[in-house]
């Protein structure tokens, strides 16, 4: 069966002009970046979980955007995509560069990426495994405070995952849709 799309809304004037920025110029493209810090390894099965189970919970996160008879909409996206890139041994710092620097796919969707990157190495003073996660968000989905709020909640779900504690529903609470 083919993915369907559901029409949301149109997009408001801030929105096509993130947009515009994102696929002409390459510009509205949010990234945060997070150090992570585990008395074990954290794996990318780990990893995979926890976002899949955020993408199930976080509507914003299953958005793309079409244009149709010269208006921009959002259009939910029914298929499960999780846009998950693994590295190893990786600069955080050219990997974040990159990342501020590579438009998102809008009509394909979704309209964010992670990408984990792990390390070999432990820190010694605590004897822990530290890796990064950066989670890159196009402007027109996310503000700065929804940005840190499904960071925030990737973590929670992590936890939950490196814990065995997954629950069945997670309540996120709703998010402004914009208008």
């Amino acid at each position: 069966m083919s993915p369907t799309l559901t029409k949301v809304r149109k997009l408001n004037r801030t929105e096509i002009t993130f947009e515009n920025g994102n696929s002409h110029f390459s510009i509205g493209i949010i990234c945060f970046w997070l150090t992570l810090e585990f008395k074990n390894k954290v794996s990318e099965e780990q990893i995979k979980e926890a976002l899949t189970i955020l993408f199930r919970n976080m509507d914003v996160l299953h958005m793309c955007i079409r244009k149709e008879n010269d208006h921009y909409w959002f259009y939910k996206m029914d298929e499960e995509k999780i846009p998950l890139q693994v590295l190893k041994n990786q600069s955080p710092e050219s990997v974040f560069s990159k990342e501020t620097h590579t438009c998102i796919d809008s009509a394909t969707g979704p309209l964010w990426r992670a990408t984990y990157i792990t390390s070999d190495e432990t820190l010694k003073e605590n004897n822990t495994f530290s890796s990064n996660i950066l989670f890159t968000f196009h402007h027109a989905i996310v503000d700065g405070y929804t940005a840190i709020n499904i960071c925030n909640n990737f973590l929670k779900v992590l936890n939950d995952v490196i814990g065995g504690n997954v629950q069945k529903l997670y309540d996120f609470g709703q998010l402004n849709d914009g208008t």
